[in-house]
């Protein structure tokens, strides 16, 4: 009878997750630009020690999947299921101008918020992060609101360098597409997939955010390149991180959906997975040593494991 043991990357509550092993592996879902609708299912080497390091080493092909229909923006109803025994379905109202695209609650299993990201701010093109919470001063302490917590600038740039959608705006936006938080809830990652940047927030206060630190990987405007290839401009930007159990590794990948692609990166979005790795004082640097071959495929989604 075969034996059942614990996934050693599981950890039923965040105070485990920092001493859980260490990921040697990404595992990637992959498609074909060309071919929509078509994926792989492979495995990147993330262990250090290996000879295969930052190396694509199995891949396989996954059933046909269905025709990625892209993002769409939601309104401005910030709409999340709170674990509550009622059941119910809340919603915040945020504002009419701003487009909720991340949801992102706390691990910890008594913790009562979480943060929103606004992608797009139709006034300011400006993005901004929500953290939703009970409301404590409500009549029967049932209640929830949401707080403007952060706000990120759109980037100035000059009309000529710039993709026609965003022309007339003379600047480009965050488009934050990815929100993530550390397992022990201490710190948000925000990834600005428009002006290619990744945000590190200390929001051990979640009403009160501190940037702690923030790289770049390319970007609508500069297309600040990989270390691995400093001459070598990278399109796209973090579309979305994947966090290691200790907080010490955070995985970024490029690939957003076709339509998003083509109207703010029209030159076509190649497919890579970077790695930022996060010092003790909350500074992060682009690990030089980790830039795998995707073999022209795009991810969609990284998971870490051993």
């Amino acid at each position: 009878m075969p034996r059942l043991e614990t996934d050693p990357a599981f950890n039923p509550v965040p105070p485990l997750a920092a001493k859980a092993a260490v990921e040697k592996y990404a595992y990637v879902t992959l498609t074909a630009r060309e071919t929509p609708g078509t994926e792989v299912f492979g495995a990147v080497d993330t262990d250090s020690r290996s000879p295969s390091f930052g190396r694509l080493v199995r891949k396989t092909d996954l059933p046909q999947a269905t025709p990625q229909a892209g993002h769409k923006m939601p309104d401005a109803r910030l709409r999340a299921h709170m674990l509550m025994s009622a059941g119910y379905l809340h919603g915040i109202h945020l504002g009419k101008h701003d487009a909720v695209l991340k949801v992102r609650a706390a691990h910890a299993p008594t913790s009562s918020f979480g943060f929103a990201a606004v992608a797009l701010s139709l006034a300011h093109r400006s993005a901004a992060i929500w953290v939703w919470h009970k409301d404590d001063e409500s009549s029967d302490g049932d209640e929830w609101k949401a707080t403007r917590v952060i706000e990120i600038a759109a980037d100035p740039a000059d009309p000529l360098a710039l993709p026609e959608t965003l022309r007339r705006f003379g600047a480009v936006p965050p488009l934050v597409t990815g929100l993530e938080l550390s397992p022990d809830d201490c710190f948000l990652y925000v990834s600005c997939w428009g002006t290619g940047e990744l945000r590190r927030y200390d929001v051990s206060n979640p009403f009160a955010p501190t940037l702690t630190g923030s790289v770049r990987l390319g970007g609508v405007v500069g297309s600040t390149p990989h270390p691995a290839k400093p001459l070598v401009p990278v399109h796209g930007g973090p579309q979305a991180a994947e966090i290691s159990a200790d907080g010490e590794r955070v995985y970024l990948y490029s690939s957003s959906s076709t339509p998003w692609d083509s109207q703010f990166y029209p030159a076509g979005v190649p497919g890579w997975l970077a790695r930022v790795d996060v010092d003790p004082d909350g500074t992060m640097s682009v690990d030089r040593g980790f830039l795998p071959d995707l073999e022209g495929l795009r991810p969609r989604c990284v998971r870490l494991g051993n």
